[in-house]
């Protein structure tokens, strides 16, 4: 297995753990892996954010619950799997030629995401949602998609 090929593993097991771990009041994820956050076109949702001192899964099951103040956005973690950032705007540009698949429906999350992977500091960009499932992207491309159970 490639190192890219384990962490495209790590992060489908992460999503999925997180998924599981927040339970009914979840409200879906977004993340993106990256080294280099300062160069995303990123802003923060909330004036005050401290990022949880627990283990990411544990963490992001914490951030990802409807009642909380840090659902929205996208985490952000490195690619060691450290929790750098949480609920950040993402606001990555639409290529001209930028078509997505009306085959399957989704959100503005899953949109973000696929786009955001475009951007030369993201590895890869990951969501999961209780109704539309889970999908990894790199590089603009869907490389993972599992549908919700």
């Amino acid at each position: 297995m490639t190192a890219r090929q384990d962490m495209q593993a790590r992060l489908l097991e992460l999503l999925h753990r997180v998924q599981a771990d927040a339970g009914p009041a979840f409200s879906g994820l977004g993340v993106l892996i990256s080294d280099h956050p300062e160069r995303l076109p990123l802003a923060p949702l909330r004036a005050s954010i401290s990022i949880p001192d627990k283990n990411l899964a544990a963490a992001l099951s914490t951030i990802s619950q409807h009642d909380g103040g840090t659902h929205d956005g996208f985490h952000l973690i490195s690619s060691s799997f450290q929790l750098i950032r949480i609920s950040q705007l993402l606001a990555p540009p639409i290529p001209a030629d930028f078509h997505p698949n009306p085959a399957r429906p989704f959100g503005a999350r899953f949109l973000a995401a696929r786009l955001g992977s475009l951007l030369p500091d993201v590895v890869l960009a990951g969501v999961a949602s209780r109704n539309s499932g889970i999908a990894i992207f790199e590089a603009g491309a869907e490389i993972v998609f599992e549908p919700a159970l």
